[in-house]
């Protein structure tokens, strides 16, 4: 098993790789791959290859695959696997030929693509189903094993987006506008439920409420998300797609393009959406759409609501991006009787590794209860200027901790008296979007759910010019205003979050470590922009130890990486000290790795976890690990890298759990590993 250490590397694969497939002329194509690591980007040359398909051919092949779809969504039952399987592989040799010399260095370069990771297809060509593609010697399609999304090659630029005045996670819901698809009602109103009961605010227009000038308001008013049912159809007088509404009018692809505001998630269940170069899937994006999921088929009724709850389930949960959603909800739906071929019906157009995040709502929920609550005491004039929280005076607080503090003491409020606790502390700091423990949330890529954050609005500050605090929440302010007072300034809101990571956070933070958020993470620099881990923080030593924890994880069907998965990488990386004090003590790393590989218990996933490795698919264990190792390594001046001597005391450190337990069962003496 040693040649596991030699095939990792490290990786930075925040971006996904891009498959693209350019039309020169009518049976040609040029086709590359972009890959996302690092190494293959620093590569001086670009595979790509120019290939000639007969028009015939690709034809062929795209009428066996919309027969077997449509005939599938007409009755609901699977669509044969064989043949689509077979069509699949046909198109796959078509478009990159293993006679032609570039193609089969294309088709190495995608095979060797680990499984789970994000890909962009940038075609001219929508009308291909590329999802569908299948290498002779794959598993699946490409759609079922990589994170896909599409780009659409247009001459129509896109927008940054326009502001609307819609609350911040809001979902539009147009369904039926026509009145003749009664299961498009369905749908909507299932996925209303649905995203309710997620925290969505859902303004739904159905049947004869979906007007044109209830439609035009609706889109201008910035919804993160839409989801339209019903009917799109070619308006011969515009030479555009439309939507079609109540009483039979249309709106257009240029009136989408001219009134969206905002930034949505566009769910479109109509003929063809999907795939129409001059349609709506343009004209959304060109509007400002982060992404479009559209269906290229009618496809049957369970399926486009299961289809669009999987979809949403995973979207919303902050697992994984869009990419990962709509894998997800593929790799759900497939196979399942009653609903036809809705699994390879929808294509997504946008960046697969967009989040999809529920945060913004519940800062601008408290963000919209602290300007209600400010409004009404200074309308009764029942609130004075606060001088002293806990052992924090005002004068020894910068303007912008102050106001934190403020916040904090608002939610505090309560019959029985003002005590300001950990929790209130906490809630303060996410009062502020712009602030540093919003901003990190945002950053990570954490999710409401974890969180959950009470409904409660916070209560105006009544005539009180001192506040009392919990022991915990004292400390906390204490160790602020000591970080302070050593550097001869002010507290400012970096201290009372340093402080309260440092402190642990009491019971707020032991609550936010059961809902699989670490403190120490909202100050941590080994995570970049979407939480993912970012390699380049450890040493050689330190990232091998990560990736071989990684492939364990997977090699025995874990979706979570665990402190346990990194034992198993400090005892295969032979420059780990922690495999040296092992071997001090009459003991073999190697065969203890061995042991612990065939005695660590399986988990009961299929999948592997979503890589790159994020905070939300690393346990809370091992995210303590990574955090106590961080700032083990910042004691040392001259260390610039997380190593993997700092992993192995952190991992001490934390107790080591069912390894350390192991360790002892196997003679090593655990307690002086570290000494």
């Amino acid at each position: 098993m040693m040649s596991i250490i030699g095939r990792h590397k490290a990786r930075n694969l925040a971006r996904p790789s891009v498959l693209t497939i350019a039309r020169l002329q009518a049976g040609k194509y040029r086709i590359a791959l972009d890959r996302s690591d690092d190494e293959s980007r620093m590569k001086p040359i670009q595979v790509s290859c120019d290939v000639v398909v007969p028009a015939a051919v690709i034809e062929h092949f795209l009428e066996c695959i919309d027969q077997l779809l449509a005939e599938a969504n007409a009755t609901g039952d699977p669509p044969d696997g064989r043949a689509l399987s077979e069509a699949g592989k046909g198109l796959f040799d078509a478009v990159l030929p293993r006679g032609n010399s570039s193609a089969l260095a294309v088709r190495t370069e995608l095979a060797q693509l680990p499984p789970g990771l994000p890909l962009l297809i940038a075609s001219d060509d929508p009308g291909v189903p590329w999802e569908l593609l299948k290498d002779e010697g794959g598993d699946d399609y490409i759609g079922l094993k990589f994170d896909i999304g599409r780009r659409l090659v247009s001459a129509v630029g896109t927008s940054a987006g326009r502001r609307g005045n819609a609350p911040r996670t809001s979902a539009l819901i147009v369904a039926n506008p026509t009145e003749d698809l009664p299961e498009a009602g369905s749908e909507a109103r299932a996925v209303q439920r649905f995203l309710e009961s997620h925290g969505v605010r859902c303004s739904c227009l159905e049947g004869a409420e979906a007007t044109f000038p209830a439609f035009l308001d609706q889109i201008r008013k910035g919804h993160k998300l839409i989801h339209f049912a019903g009917h799109i159809r070619y308006d011969d007088g515009a030479r555009e797609y439309a939507f079609v509404l109540h009483d039979g009018k249309v709106f257009g692809a240029s009136a989408v393009r001219s009134h969206l505001r905002g930034r949505p998630v566009v769910f479109l269940n109509g003929c063809e959406s999907g795939i129409v170069v001059k349609g709506l899937t343009e004209a959304f994006l060109a509007g400002g759409a982060r992404a479009v999921l559209g269906a290229l088929c009618r496809i049957p009724d369970d399926g486009a609501q299961r289809f669009a709850e999987a979809f949403y389930d995973s979207a919303l949960s902050g697992r994984c991006g869009i990419g990962g959603a709509v894998r997800s909800a593929r790799l759900a739906l497939k196979g399942k009787p009653g609903l036809g071929a809705s699994w390879a019906s929808f294509v997504l157009y946008g960046d697969p590794t967009l989040r999809v995040s529920l945060w913004d709502d519940e800062v601008a929920r408290i963000q919209d209860g602290l300007a209600q609550s400010n409004q009404e005491a200074n309308a009764a004039n029942s609130s004075v200027e606060i001088a002293v929280v806990g052992p924090l005076r005002k004068g020894e607080c910068s303007s912008d901790a102050w106001q934190d503090l403020r916040k904090a003491v608002q939610f505090a409020v309560r019959p029985s008296g003002t005590v300001v606790t950990s929790f209130d502390l906490f809630r303060g700091f996410l009062a502020d979007s712009e602030g540093p423990v919003a901003l990190s949330f945002q950053r990570l890529g954490f999710s409401t759910a974890q969180v959950e954050l009470p409904q409660n609005l916070p209560t105006p500050v009544v005539d009180r010019s001192a506040v009392r605090c919990t022991e915990n929440t004292s400390k906390i302010l204490l160790m602020a205003q000591a970080s302070a007072s050593a550097a001869g300034r002010l507290v400012s809101r970096d201290d009372l979050l340093n402080a309260f990571v440092a402190h642990g956070g009491g019971q707020t933070g032991a609550n936010l470590r059961s809902r699989g958020v670490v403190p120490a993470c909202l100050t941590s620099r080994l995570f970049r922009d979407g939480g993912v881990l970012d390699y380049s923080r450890f040493d050689p030593a330190g990232a091998s130890a990560l990736e071989i924890a990684e492939d364990f994880a997977d090699q025995t069907h874990y979706d979570i990486v665990h402190r346990a998965h990194l034992l198993y990488g400090l005892l295969r990386v032979r420059e780990s000290t922690l495999g040296a004090a092992i071997r001090s003590q009459g003991h073999d790393p190697e065969i203890l790795a061995e042991l612990w590989y065939a005695q660590l218990p399986r988990g009961n996933t299929t999948t592997a976890h979503c890589r790159p490795l994020r905070v939300n698919s690393v346990s809370v264990d091992l995210l303590e690990v990574l955090c106590i190792a961080e700032r083990l390594a910042g004691r040392d001046a001259e260390a610039e890298l997380t190593g993997a001597e700092d992993l192995a005391r952190a991992w001490g450190e934390s107790g080591g759990g069912l390894g350390a337990s192991f360790l002892v069962r196997n003679g090593v003496k655990v307690t002086r590993l570290f000494g």
